[in-house]
C-alpha cells in the first residue's frame, strides 16, 4: 500500500479524508474498528496525537552513486 499512499492517490477516494495537524485529532462516529498497521486495534471514538521521537528509523547510508538533493 505504501506506493499507493506515496503517491496520494488516496485523496480522490470519497470515503479518505486527510489532515496535516500537530494538534490532537479526535474522530468521532459510531463503533468502527481502527485498522493500524493491518490490525484492528480499537474503536471509534479516538484521539490520535503525534508523540515527539515515537518512532526510531533506521537506514543505511547513502552510496557514493547516490546523489543527494541540494
Amino acid at each position: 500500500m505504501l506506493p499507493f499512499f506515496r503517491g496520494e492517490r488516496q485523496r480522490g477516494l470519497p470515503d479518505v479524508r486527510a489532515f496535516c495537524s500537530l494538534d490532537p485529532i479526535q474522530v468521532r462516529t459510531e463503533p468502527l474498528p481502527i485498522n493500524t498497521g493491518g490490525e484492528i486495534k480499537t474503536m471509534t471514538p479516538a484521539l490520535f496525537e503525534l508523540l515527539p521521537r515515537a518512532l526510531a528509523v533506521f537506514a543505511p547510508e547513502p552510496s557514493a552513486s547516490v546523489r543527494r538533493p541540494s
